[in-house]
C-alpha cells in the first residue's frame, strides 16, 4: 500500500469510529459517555497525526552506516534552518560528534572506522572556527591518538585541517597568500588527497584577493617540478585536475560576463562566437547549453532558434569540434531544449507500481520536475524544502513530480521504493527502470540530463518558466502563489 493510501485508509477508520462513539454517547444519553466519547476522539486523533507525522528516528534508533548518514543530512539541514551564528557552529558541533561515535560503534572495517573518524574531526573544526577555549588542543591531541592508532591519512588529513584553519585567520593581502602558498604546496607531499589541497588553495587565494588562475598556474608549476614527489600517476591525475580547474574558472568568467552584459546585438553576436568557442573544445554541453538559452532568451531569440544556429555552425567546416564529437553533442543540444524555458517537457514514464505516467493530467497547475537519484547527496539535500513547499502549495495548485534514474544496484525498483518510504515523499514518483522496461529510452538521452539533481519549474500550460540554479525553490513560488 502507497503512503498516501494508507494515509487515506487511517482517516476513513478515524472518521468512522469517532462517528460511531458519539452516536453511541448520544443516543445513551448520559453525560459521562459523552466526555469518555470526547476523550475517545481526542486519542483516535492524536494516533492519526502521530501516524501521518512521524518523528525522525533518534540516533539510538539507527543501526546501518547509511541510516547513520540520513540521520546526519537531516539533522543538518534542520539545524542549517533553524539556527544561526555561534548557535549553529556548536550545535553542528555536537551533531558530528555523536554521529562519529555512532558510526565508531556499528564500524566493521577499517574503511568505516575512518569515516567516523573524519566525522569526529568535523565536530573539532567546528569548535575551532568558533575559538572554543582549548579547542586547538584538544584537537591536536585527537589528532595524536589517531597516529597511535594507526590511522595515520585521518592524522594528516586533521593536520591540514588545522592548517587551512589558521591559514584562513591570517591578514588578507597577497604578500601573506604566498608565504601561504609556499607552505600549501608542502602538503602536496604529506599524502592529502590533492582535491582537498587545490580547493583550499582557491579558498584562501579569494581570500586574499589572488586570482584563481594566477594560484592554479603555480599550483601546476609546482606539481611539474622536480620538488614535487607525487608518482607518475598521481602527478598526471593532479595535472588534469589542475587544467580542469582552469578550465572551469575560465567558464564561470564567461558566464559571468554573458549574463551581465548589455542587451544588444553587438553583445549577442560576441556572445555566440565565445559560446561557439567552449563547444570547440569539448566543454561539458550540459552546462554551456543553459548559458546560451538564457542569453539567447533574453535577446529575443529562443532556445530552438539558437540551438539550430549552433547546429549549423558544428556541422560546417568552421567547427574544431572532433568529427566523433559532433552528432553526439548535437543530439545533447537538441534534447536539452525541451528543458528549455518555453518548452513542454511532455513529460513520459512509469510509476513505482508500473502504472503509465499521464503529463497532460497535470494541466492547470504549476510543476516541479526533478531528475534525480537515490545515491545523490546533493539531491537529498533538497528534500526538506521540496516537503515544505508541498505541504504549503499543494492545494493551491502546486505539484511535484520526482524522476529517479541513474540506479546501478541489482534492485533498483526497490532502492527508490525504500527511499520514498524512509523520506515519505508524498508526490508522484518515476522510474527510470520501469520506464525503460516498458521500452522507452533513458531520460539522459531524451532531455539531455548532465548531472543530477535537475529541476525545473512547469507553469499551468505545461511550460518551463524556469530552471531551478542557484534560486530557490521557495522564492519561486512564494513570487507564483503569494503575490496573486
Amino acid at each position: 500500500m502507497t503512503l498516501l493510501s494508507l494515509e487515506n485508509a487511517e482517516r476513513r477508520e478515524y472518521n468512522f469510529l469517532s462517528s460511531f462513539v458519539l452516536t453511541l454517547a448520544r443516543n445513551m444519553n448520559r453525560p459521562f459517555l459523552l466526555i469518555a466519547a470526547c476523550l475517545c476522539v481526542l486519542f483516535l486523533f492524536a494516533s492519526v497525526q502521530a501516524q501521518e507525522e512521524p518523528r525522525s528516528p533518534s540516533l539510538d534508533d539507527v543501526q546501518t552506516r547509511a541510516e547513520v548518514m540520513d540521520y546526519l543530512r537531516r539533522e543538518r539541514t534542520q539545524i542549517d534552518r533553524s539556527t544561526g551564528g555561534s548557535q549553529r557552529h556548536l550545535a553542528l558541533a555536537d551533531l558530528y560528534f555523536a554521529v562519529g561515535d555512532k558510526l565508531l560503534e556499528i564500524a566493521t572495517t577499517d574503511v568505516e572506522t575512518a569515516n567516523a573518524y573524519r566525522q569526529k574531526l568535523t565536530g573539532f573544526f567546528f569548535h575551532m572556527v568558533e575559538e572554543i577555549e582549548g579547542a586547538e588542543q584538544r584537537m591536536e591531541t585527537f589528532i595524536d591518538e589517531l597516529d597511535e592508532k594507526g590511522h595515520h591519512g585521518i592524522a594528516e588529513l586533521g593536520r591540514f585541517n588545522l592548517f587551512s584553519l589558521k591559514a584562513e585567520k591570517t591578514g588578507n593581502s597577497p604578500e601573506n597568500f604566498e608565504a601561504l602558498q609556499s607552505e600549501l604546496h608542502t602538503w602536496v607531499n604529506r599524502g592529502i588527497p590533492f582535491i582537498n589541497v587545490m580547493h583550499s588553495g582557491l579558498t584562501l587565494a579569494r581570500r586574499n584577493r589572488v586570482p584563481a588562475e594566477q594560484f592554479l598556474a603555480r599550483l601546476l608549476e609546482y606539481v611539474q617540478s622536480a620538488e614535487c614527489t607525487l608518482s607518475p600517476t598521481e602527478r598526471t591525475r593532479a595535472v588534469e585536475r589542475i587544467e580542469r580547474e582552469i578550465e572551469t574558472e575560465r567558464f564561470s568568467q564567461f558566464r559571468q560576463r554573458a549574463m551581465t552584459a548589455e542587451v544588444s546585438p553587438e553583445n549577442f553576436n560576441a556572445f555566440k562566437s565565445e559560446f561557439k568557442t567552449w563547444i570547440d573544445q569539448g566543454y561539458f554541453v550540459f552546462m554551456v547549453a543553459p548559458v546560451g538559452f538564457d542569453v539567447a532568451q533574453k535577446n529575443g531569440m529562443t532556445a530552438e532558434q539558437f540551438v539550430k544556429e549552433m547546429v549549423e555552425y558544428i556541422r560546417s567546416p568552421q567547427s574544431s569540434l572532433p568529427s566523433d564529437r559532433k552528432e553526439p553533442t548535437i543530439a545533447q543540444l537538441e534534447a536539452m531544449i525541451r528543458l528549455a524555458v518555453g518548452s513542454d517537457p511532455k513529460l513520459y514514464g512509469r510509476t513505482l507500481n508500473n502504472e503509465i505516467f499521464n503529463w497532460e493530467s497535470l494541466r492547470g497547475k504549476y510543476v516541479l520536475i526533478k531528475f534525480t537519484a537515490t545515491w545523490c547527496g546533493p539531491c537529498k539535500a533538497v528534500i526538506p524544502d521540496m516537503l515544505e513547499a508541498y505541504t504549503k502549495y499543494r492545494d493551491k495548485g502546486f505539484e511535484i513530480v520526482s524522476i529517479y534514474m541513474w540506479e546501478h544496484d541489482s534492485n533498483p525498483v526497490e532502492t527508490v521504493k525504500q527511499h520514498v518510504e524512509r523520506e515519505r515523499l508524498p508526490w508522484i514518483i518515476l522510474s527510470e527502470e520501469l520506464t525503460k522496461r516498458a521500452g522507452h529510452g533513458e531520460y539522459r538521452e531524451s532531455y539531455g540530463i548532465g548531472g543530477v539533481p535537475t529541476m525545473v519549474l512547469v507553469d499551468k500550460e505545461g511550460k518551463v518558466i524556469t530552471q531551478l540554479r542557484g534560486e530557490t525553490l521557495q522564492t519561486r513560488l512564494a513570487e507564483i502563489f503569494e503575490q496573486k
